[in-house]
Formats: C-alpha cells, sequence, structure tokens
C-alpha cells in the first residue's frame, strides 16, 4: 500500500548500541502528556518547567511534552548533543540534533537527576513549538521519525528495553498527520526491531490536535493499535475538545484509562495514564493554611469580603488521594484533605467557614512583615501576596522583592517546615502602576526560581488570568478576579502536596472564629409539620426542609421564629417513589444536600438531591449505593477522623 511505500524510504539510521537500561513495560509504568504552551524563560511563563514539569516528572518516569519553549529549565546542565540521520521520501538526508540535558529536580544535597532530550521543530531554529520527553533512568535509546507529512513535526522517542515511548505534535486544524505519522512509527519501530531480531511495543503520548475516536476511524491509523483517552465528558483543551491522550500497540489496555492530571497554565490540560507517583507516602492529614499579604489577602473589593480564601479552603478539601496521584476513582464517599484551618490573628469574611487569615490592607511588605503573628499553631501552608501598596504607593518599588526576600525568610524562621505559595500581583489600570508591576513580578519570578533551586518549598502561581475587566477599582478584583486568584493557588498548593512538600502541622489550630449569636431561642409551638424537619443557618437567612404531599420543601426565614410562616418553596417532587420522609439538610464543601427516605414499607431507601443554593436549583434524585441495598430511613452524613461517613 502507499503508507508502507512512504516508510521505506522514511528511513532513520540506527545509532550505536549503549548497555542495557531498565524495562519500561506500559503496564507499570505511569506516562504524562502535556502540551505547555511554550515555556519561555522569561515572561508569564517562567515556571512552567521549573514548577510544574519538575512536579510532574517527580510521578510519571516519562514525561512527554508539546510546545515545550525555546529551552528546558534554567536549573538543567546541556550535555553533548546527540544527531540523528533521516532520509525523506524525497530522498534527502537531513541530521537532526537532540538536546541532551541532566536535570535535577532537588538540591545537590539530596539529588533527584532526570534525562531530559529536546528538539527543536520550528524549523530547528528555537521558537516555542518544540518536542521534548523527560525521563527517569538512562534509556537505551534516543531517536526520532520522519514525519511523512512535509508540514509535519518528527517524533521524538526513548527506548527502555523493549519498549518505546514518543511524543508528537500533530498538525492543528484536525491533526491531518496525526494518523499517517502513527502509522510510520509503527512501521520504523517494527523495522528496528527486526533488524535486530528481536520485539519491541511502542506508546505515543501528545497533542493530536484531534478526537481519538475519530483518530482511530482513518485509514492510516496503525492496524492492532489503540487509543488511551479520556472519557467522553473530560476535555482536555479549551476548546472542551479531547486534543491529549495516548496511543500504543500494547495489548489489553483499558481505551478510557487516561485521566486530567492538573491544569497548569496552558490551554492544553495535563493527561496521564497509570498510577502515578507522589514524593510523599500520602498527603498530609491536615492542611493548616495561613494567608499572608495585604488587601488582597483580606478580599478587598468582594462581596462577602474574604476574597479567595474561602474557596481556596473549600477546594482543598476536594483533594483526594486518587486526584493526587492518579485514579479515576469517583466515590461519592472518599478519603480527602477535609481537615483543615485558616491560620491568623485577623478574621474577616461573612458566611464562610474560617475566617482567619494575616491580610493587612493598605500595608507595603515592610509593614505586613512587622504585623504579621504566627499562632502556636504553625502552618504547614502559607499564601503570600504581597507588593500592591508598594506598587500604588511607589514605596520604593524598586526594592521591594527584597523586601519580600526577606517575609519569606521571617516565614521560613517561624515555620521551617512550611511550604509557601507566592502569587504574582494582578494588574493594574493606573498607567503610572502597571510598569512597577511588571518589573516587580519579574523579580519575583526570579527570587522563586533562585531559592527554589537552593532547595528551599515554593512555589509560584502566574495571576496572569486576572485581568483589568476583573477589577473594581484600579488594584483591587471583584468576585470574578478572586474566582481566578483562588485557582491558582490550589493549583499551588496542590503541586506542593504531591511534591511532598507540605508535612503534618504542629500545634493546635487556631479556635474557631466567633459566629455572630444566635438570637434568644423562641419559647413556643411552631407550625413547622412533617416528619423530622431539620434547620440549618446560612449567613443571616435560616432553612428549614420538610416534606408533605409527596414533595420536598425549603423555607427561609431570618429568624427561627420566622420559619412558621415563612413560603415554603418546593425543591423536589416524588417522581413515584413512595412514602417521602425525614429530609435532612446539610452542607457539604460549599454545596447543599438534602438527604431522605423514600418508597413503600419494606423498600424504603436513601436518597439524596444536591444544589449550590440551599433554596433552589436542585438536581434529580440519586439512590446511594448502601451495602447490600437493604432497608434504609434517617440518615444523615458526617466526618470522623478526615473521612465523611454516612450513618442510617
Amino acid at each position: 500500500m502507499v503508507l508502507a511505500l512512504l516508510s521505506t524510504v522514511l528511513a532513520v539510521v540506527l545509532p550505536a548500541q549503549t548497555a542495557a537500561a531498565v524495562n519500561y513495560p506500559l503496564a507499570s509504568t505511569p506516562l504524562i502528556t502535556w502540551n505547555m504552551q511554550g515555556a519561555n524563560e522569561a515572561g508569564p511563563d517562567t515556571n512552567k518547567w521549573q514548577n510544574h514539569v519538575r512536579s510532574y516528572a517527580r510521578q510519571a518516569p516519562v514525561v512527554m511534552l508539546q510546545e515545550a519553549g525555546a529551552t528546558p529549565a534554567r536549573t538543567s546542565n546541556r550535555q553533548t548533543d546527540l544527531t540523528r540521520t533521516t532520509v525523506g521520501r524525497d530522498g534527502h538526508i537531513r541530521t537532526r540534533t537532540i538536546q541532551h540535558y541532566h536535570w535535577n529536580l532537588d538540591t545537590s544535597d539530596h539529588p533527584t537527576l532526570r534525562n531530559v532530550f529536546f528538539a527543536l521543530t520550528q524549523n530547528e531554529e528555537g521558537g516555542r513549538v518544540n518536542l521534548a520527553i523527560v525521563v527517569e533512568g538512562d534509556p537505551d535509546e534516543v531517536n526520532v521519525v520522519q514525519n511523512p507529512v512535509e508540514a509535519g513535526r518528527i517524533a521524538l522517542g526513548v527506548r527502555f528495553g523493549a519498549n518505546w515511548y514518543f511524543t508528537v505534535h500533530g498538525l492543528s486544524g484536525g491533526g491531518g498527520d496525526s494518523a499517517v505519522l502513527l502509522n510510520t512509527i509503527d512501521e520504523q519501530v517494527d523495522h528496528w526491531a527486526t533488524d535486530r531480531q528481536v520485539q519491541y511495543n511502542w506508546t505515543v503520548g501528545g497533542d493530536f490536535n484531534v478526537d481519538p475516536n475519530a483518530l482511530a476511524r482513518r485509514d492510516a491509523f496503525p492496524i492492532g493499535a489503540r487509543t488511551i483517552h479520556t472519557p467522553a465528558n473530560v476535555a482536555t483543551h479549551n476548546s472542551r475538545n479531547r486534543l491529549d491522550y495516548f496511543v500504543t500497540d500494547v495489548l489489553h489496555t483499558d481505551p478510557r484509562d487516561a485521566y486530567v492530571v492538573g491544569t497548569p497554565p496552558s490551554d492544553h490540560r495535563v493527561v496521564g495514564a497509570g498510577r502515578l507517583r507522589g514524593s510523599a507516602e500520602r498527603p498530609p492529614s491536615k492542611i493548616n493554611l495561613m494567608p499572608i499579604g495585604d488587601d488582597l489577602t483580606q478580599g478587598i473589593g468582594s462581596s462577602d469580603e474574604s476574597g479567595a480564601r474561602d474557596e481556596i479552603q473549600v477546594e482543598i478539601g476536594k483533594m483526594t488521594w486518587g486526584g493526587l496521584f492518579g485514579s479515576l476513582d469517583s466515590s461519592l464517599v472518599r478519603p480527602g484533605l477535609d481537615s483543615r484551618d485558616l491560620v491568623g490573628s485577623r478574621s474577616h469574611g461573612r458566611g464562610i467557614p474560617d475566617t482567619h487569615h494575616e491580610g493587612w490592607p493598605g500595608h507595603t511588605i515592610d509593614r505586613i512583615n512587622q504585623r504579621v503573628q504566627f499562632p502556636p499553631s504553625r502552618p504547614n501552608v502559607v499564601t503570600l501576596l504581597a507588593g500592591t501598596n508598594d506598587m500604588v504607593n511607589n514605596d520604593n518599588a524598586a526594592t521591594a522583592p527584597d523586601r519580600l526576600n526577606k517575609l519569606i525568610d521571617r516565614i521560613f524562621a517561624e515555620a521551617p517546615d512550611v511550604a509557601i505559595v507566592v502569587g504574582t500581583l494582578p494588574p493594574s489600570t493606573d498607567p503610572a502602576v502597571q510598569p512597577r508591576i511588571d518589573a516587580y513580578n519579574n523579580a519575583v519570578r526570579q527570587l522563586v526560581d533562585d531559592r527554589t533551586a537552593r532547595g528551599d518549598h515554593l512555589v509560584l502561581v502566574e495571576l496572569t488570568a486576572v485581568t483589568t475587566e476583573d477589577l473594581v477599582d484600579s488594584v483591587h478584583p471583584g468576585d470574578a478576579g478572586y474566582h481566578k486568584i483562588a485557582e491558582a493557588f490550589v493549583a499551588g498548593i496542590r503541586m506542593a502536596v504531591v511534591d511532598g512538600w507540605v508535612k503534618e502541622p504542629s500545634g493546635s489550630p487556631n479556635p474557631p472564629a466567633p459566629q455572630d449569636p444566635l438570637p434568644d431561642p423562641t419559647v413556643g409551638r411552631t407550625d413547622i409539620r412533617g416528619a423530622d424537619p431539620s434547620v440549618i443557618r446560612v449567613g443571616g437567612t435560616y432553612h428549614s426542609v420538610q416534606s408533605g404531599d409527596g414533595r420536598l420543601w425549603v423555607r427561609p426565614a431570618s429568624s427561627p421564629a420566622g420559619l412558621d410562616d415563612a413560603e415554603p418553596v418546593p425543591i423536589w417532587r416524588d417522581p413515584g417513589l413512595g412514602e417521602v420522609w425525614a429530609p435532612e439538610l446539610v452542607r457539604i464543601d460549599g454545596r447543599y444536600y438534602v438527604y431522605f427516605s423514600a418508597g413503600r414499607g419494606p423498600d424504603h431507601r436513601m436518597y439524596v438531591i444536591s444544589s449550590a443554593s440551599p433554596a433552589s436549583g436542585y438536581g434529580a434524585e440519586r439512590k446511594l449505593a448502601l451495602p447490600e441495598d437493604r432497608w434504609a430511613i434517617d440518615g444523615t452524613p458526617f466526618t470522623f477522623e478526615n473521612q465523611l461517613w454516612f450513618v442510617w
């Protein structure tokens, strides 16, 4: 056939053989692929290698990268380049250079070494659209496969034992070369194996620029190959398409066992396959988080004066073992970091579970350093966002990074084992202030890079997603801006946990911040009727839930006494389950759940509905998968030893 004919002239000259390396069979080798959307060592992409790729290289022995920037991490050391010769379909002989780097992910005293192989695919003249592969150990072989499509990019691969791993980047606009390139890889690997009288397998990871199902239907797709991709509803690109996945000729692989590992700065998600490894044996049982900074840490400009703090705390509670280290576990009740406390001497925020912080509005970095107080419960995570007022007031703005460095020194002195997540500053609408912010952010990036290279547990998070449209004045974000800040800091905290930098906290956490006192109890009889009604308070509003007439109703009121006369709001109608009774309204991680019994006689079972609001927006009921599906009534959830339980 035509493709076979082409591949016979797309030859690759074999390099000299080296000593055998460790074997990496697909069944036991975690993989990661990521289109980085560039990773220049200056500007907003500075830390993609240092703070993102470095973390992924700890989790997987093979990391395939696309659009990897002009160079690898600044902290890597270039070794002797490798050269490979390919012969194109036109007979043109080309010499390909593969840059080889050694990269220490940690410190000189505690090295964690990786090999980085880097190939220029953008006209071999730099640019950001290049390929890289980061591996643990020395591979038996490193090589390239020529793309038979003229405009297409090469494939860069490494071999460990009998297993080849390639990184590829299909052409934009539909991945028109992806199937042809895969077929060429298949035939080239078979050619190498035949010459050596051995058998090889291959796995390719990358941005194919086409949905995996569509790719597998193309005529040129290799016979016997299969895709390893995310489920149909899990996109890997901002376009909501699945473009990033793996293709292999290894049999007995699950075609839906890939998952999204993370969402660092890029238009592509990080995709993994296999169980990832973490530097930590397990996540800490508790997070003591101290938010330190200025106006933006307190939350000036947000509707509830909590800024990003509330959302950060909620999202930490959603981190699970599977989500951190590679699992598709989607159980409703599962272990997570649900034990977390915000610590600090200040308290602001309305209607949020924990209001403690060390945010000082109007303060410069020096004044923050003077005012911040460390409680006996030392934090194991600090979020640091400071410098806004130094820039706005032009208070020695040029030396503000030095003052931030001293504040970081102070934090490590007070809590030596802490992990610090440092944010760059959001933009300003003031044309005089913005250049100072730009210079400050560049200096902060360099500061964090330098300290991380020395072994400090610092993670930089870029707040470039916040735009001037998210501001309510010249510098303060509104709720939408704080949401973006929270997303960035949560990603940084997650990275610190995966890296093993978040240790068990010491000391006792702050006592809960004082809440507004409840009104004096109402003495007397109310008219709330129904089986076992429940009441919760959300901000200044009380909500009761009750059953009746085959429905569930919520009554909102400003006081418990007012629930009597409050207008009931229907939130759910019985589709035919039977007797409905004993509803229980609870709040878990910022979402509201109503647990209730439904059925007839011995067929009563527990059901749940949920919503983002306590009084509206509830979806269809779901039956709880309780053991042996036995009769169950009067159920309620509770937390014990960092796990969510259900009792009935």
